[in-house]
């Protein structure tokens, strides 16, 4: 991804992460949905939220 699409952020042992695409009203690409499956890939219970 050129931009930061998908904004991943650590508290503990929670992993938020925040879905980066406003002119686009945050709807998947391919390239997110494959950088969100490598971030659901670690051990961390995650939280989303769109920006």
């Amino acid at each position: 991804m050129s931009e930061q699409h998908l904004l991943i952020d650590y508290y503990q042992s929670v992993m938020v992460i925040t879905l980066n695409r406003p002119d686009s009203l945050n709807a998947f690409s391919a390239e997110m949905i494959l950088g969100l499956t490598d971030a659901l890939k670690e051990k961390r219970k995650p939280i989303f939220q769109g920006k």
